[in-house]
């Protein structure tokens, strides 16, 4: 849902909660916080789940068919923020619904998956869920100084096809920083543990 009003400092000031204009809105907490309340919902639910296998199934076949119908009706129809014209930060409450059964669908066969195969089988996907957080900070530093760099200073557009490759090149790059974060981390702690002791 848009909310406009007349003057862009108004907007600007809206545009952290609900989503005013393109040019005076950012990241509106309201529409993105629908993320973070799901997270916190379904960290509880497992919590107090006794049977993951079963709540993992129910998940998948739930958002599978959502997941797809998103997909769809981004890729086929383009009518959904994925899309070439999407506008990304204003996502409607159909839009949310579609993100998130693409992170169920990705979770329950990640859940699956790691009951099936080795962890030594599969040591990236393993060491992301660990560095998860410095994953995603790495993710916005390096989109926000491409951004601003290359598209507002430089003037580039960014191919639309090319979104997604740079997307798959940002996961490798940024896990890469995020391990690299973790083990300077360790360094710096034994540092300390040794000037303390």
């Amino acid at each position: 849902m848009i909310y406009p009003h007349g003057h862009p400092a108004a907007n600007y000031l809206l545009g952290h909660l609900v989503v005013t204009t393109e040019n005076d809105s950012t990241f509106a907490f309201c529409n993105w916080y629908f993320f973070v309340g799901f997270g916190l919902l379904f960290g509880r639910i497992l919590q107090q789940c006794k049977d993951m296998d079963k709540l993992y199934r129910i998940v998948l076949f739930i958002s599978a068919p959502i997941m797809a119908a998103y997909i769809a009706l981004t890729s086929v129809f383009g009518t959904m923020f994925l899309s070439k014209n999407g506008w990304y930060y204003a996502a409607s409450l159909a839009e949310s619904i579609g993100l998130l059964s693409i992170d169920m669908v990705l979770l329950s066969a990640f859940y699956f998956l790691q009951k099936k195969v080795p962890a030594n089988k599969i040591p990236f996907l393993i060491e992301m869920s660990k560095n998860l957080t410095p994953i995603y900070v790495a993710q916005w530093c390096v989109i926000g100084f491409v951004d601003s760099v290359f598209c507002y200073l430089l003037g580039f557009v960014i191919p639309y096809w090319a979104e997604y490759v740079f997307g798959a090149a940002l996961i490798v790059l940024t896990y890469w920083i995020a391990k690299g974060w973790r083990l300077l981390q360790k360094r710096f702690k034994k540092q300390r543990a040794e000037k303390q002791g």
